[in-house]
């Protein structure tokens, strides 16, 4: 019975593995399944070594950054609820929102400013400039 779960997970995830024009012959065995998945995979995998250095840079910073992001929200939180005015939340707010400039710096020097604030991600860079000024501001009241 265990066999059986196991076979038919595996199945399920294959299937979200492939695209859905390779699903059109699903009446073959696990092992054609296996492959297609497995052509699929290294076919992201290709895509993402062909990917520019610049890309990959790219891709990396997002990620760090909604992380950033996350554990910021999560310490709004502790510091609302156990915070106390000390002197340690400001340098926690100041190390935030030194981040986020960072960020926008960071992005301001590989696309420049026509790109980040008027190019095709447009609401992204003034969502991360208010993002960057609104804690400094927060900073500046405390």
């Amino acid at each position: 019975q265990t066999e059986k779960n196991l076979d038919a997970k595996r199945k399920r995830l294959l299937n979200l593995l492939t695209c859905p024009e390779d699903r059109k012959d699903e009446g073959k065995g696990s092992n054609d399944d296996e492959g297609r998945a497995q052509g699929m995979l290294a076919k992201v995998l290709q895509s993402y070594k062909l990917m520019s250095a610049k890309s990959r840079l790219i891709i990396f910073v997002d990620q760090v950054m909604g992380m950033v992001v996350l554990l910021n929200t999560i310490l709004i939180g502790v510091s609302a609820d156990f915070g106390d005015d000390s002197t340690a939340w400001l340098i926690v707010d100041s190390v935030f929102a030194a981040t986020f400039v960072g960020e926008l710096v960071f992005k301001l020097g590989m696309f420049g400013l026509q790109e980040v604030f008027f190019g095709h991600d447009w609401g992204w860079g003034w969502l991360e400039l208010a993002l960057a000024i609104s804690a400094w501001v927060e900073i500046l009241l405390i």
